[in-house]
């Protein structure tokens, strides 16, 4: 299945319903690339969301987005921009992102945090949620 129909068929069911999420989380099996995208005052964004989970379940890790994250792949031509992410992964498979400092701050623009599930399915292993900010909406990540 191409990335686009991955993210974004989950951007719009999640609206709607969330899957179960996963019980009895590891943080550490968090670790590595997530990639898919999120919706937001200026559209549809692909992001990769790269993160390192600790034994205590504590995340950390980067949320990069713009052209140069997916080339040749049609999205809402935005900048390019990366800021640090912290947060923990709960038993239940709630996940909690802060927003850190900035690696790369598009002029205008505005970092944000999370709060979603880890879910998995038969073919898939993803983080879906919503962004914490008022112009912004639902994302998800699929693990590489």
């Amino acid at each position: 299945m191409h990335l686009a129909a991955r993210v974004l068929a989950p951007l719009a069911v999640m609206v709607g319903m969330m899957a179960t999420p996963v019980l009895a989380a590891d943080a550490r099996s968090m670790t590595g690339i997530w990639e898919g995208g999120y919706d937001c005052w200026h559209g549809k964004t692909f992001v990769r969301l790269t993160l390192t989970g600790e034994a205590d379940g504590d995340l950390k890790g980067t949320w990069r987005f713009g052209q140069t994250v997916y080339e040749g792949v049609a999205q809402q031509p935005v900048p390019d921009g990366e800021f640090e992410v912290h947060g923990w992964l709960q038993d239940d498979g709630g996940v909690h992102l802060s927003a850190g400092d900035w690696i790369l701050q598009p002029e205008g623009w505005e970092k944000f945090g999370v709060i979603a599930d880890l879910v998995e399915t038969r073919s898939d292993r993803y983080i879906g949620g919503y962004i914490l900010h008022p112009t912004c909406g639902t994302f998800a990540v699929f693990k590489k």
